[in-house]
């Protein structure tokens, strides 16, 4: 019994162990949560985290220094979260988190690229309007492009899964004559801005970067149908890419996907236009 007893203090001091860093981060939390000082409030978060990692803490810091105009910190907090995620749900939560912090730097096509990763794992009603509001259908600049395609050194080390072969896409919204593969004059410059983002880039590397183009169409027709269109859509770029900017066709690869990865589920124009697209990324050679 003495023996039994002894084991049973062991184990309680071992509980009451576990128990005061919870409990002190728990404190610090509903401090930080009182308090009207947005830096007061991001320094007692930290010392909460400090106690014990959890997903509410992250994000409210994030959504703290957010307040205070520190997107880039806030996007720290934001991937400290999705280190923690246990669950697609959870997950899906730590990079919604993270394009608001990309949207809030002003970089709208990383903030998309996060949202719809998210959007992957736990779609939820709000995020086709978030989207919508960060996929500009413009002509996107050669210098946003490589952003997307090549993160820094800085990012690979910060976002999780980011490596220098981006596992996140970016959507380029190739406009083309209605229901054929050939490009329409915007359509064309939104090559020519690829075009010239991968002189960037190939500037700054040892060697080419190998290229995946996938082509999507909106809801409208069968699936036989579309999967051709989106096929010779995404090689009708590709053409243009080899054949008047030189990049070499061997290092391009093609796909079609028709109406299988609809970003939006409405039927107004506006739906179908933002689910016509391209997609584009770099891949391992």
């Amino acid at each position: 019994m003495a023996a039994l007893a002894a084991v049973l203090s062991v184990a309680g001091v071992a509980a009451q162990g576990v128990r005061e860093p919870q409990a002190r981060a728990q404190d610090l939390y509903a401090r930080a949560m009182a308090s009207q000082d947005l830096a007061q409030r991001a320094d007692l978060l930290r010392q909460s985290l400090a106690e014990q990692k959890t997903l509410v803490a992250e994000f409210a810091l994030a959504g703290t220094l957010l307040r205070q105009r520190k997107p880039a910190d806030a996007e720290n907090a934001c991937w400290d979260g999705f280190r923690i995620a246990r669950t697609d749900a959870d997950t899906a939560q730590a990079l919604r988190c993270a394009a608001q912090a990309a949207e809030s730097a002003g970089d709208g096509l990383r903030a998309a690229q996060f949202l719809k990763r998210a959007m992957e794992l736990a779609r939820r009603p709000a995020d086709e309007d978030d989207l919508r509001r960060l996929t500009n259908v413009a002509v996107k600049p050669a210098e946003a492009i490589v952003a997307a395609l090549a993160p820094t050194a800085e990012e690979v080390a910060r976002v999780p899964g980011r490596s220098a072969v981006t596992e996140y896409p970016c959507d380029l919204y190739v406009n083309f004559d209605f229901d054929s593969a050939r490009l329409t004059s915007e359509g064309r410059r939104q090559v020519q801005e690829l075009a010239k983002a991968l002189d960037l880039l190939a500037a700054s590397r040892p060697r080419p970067m190998a290229l995946r183009i996938v082509g999507h169409t909106d809801a409208r027709g069968t699936n036989e149908y579309n999967d051709a269109l989106s096929r010779r859509r995404a090689e009708a770029v590709r053409d243009v890419l080899a054949g008047e900017y030189r990049v070499a066709p061997a290092l391009i690869s093609v796909e079609g996907r028709g109406k299988r990865e609809l970003l939006f589920t409405g039927t107004t124009e506006d739906d179908h236009a933002r689910n016509r697209r391209v997609e584009i990324a770099q891949v391992e050679r």
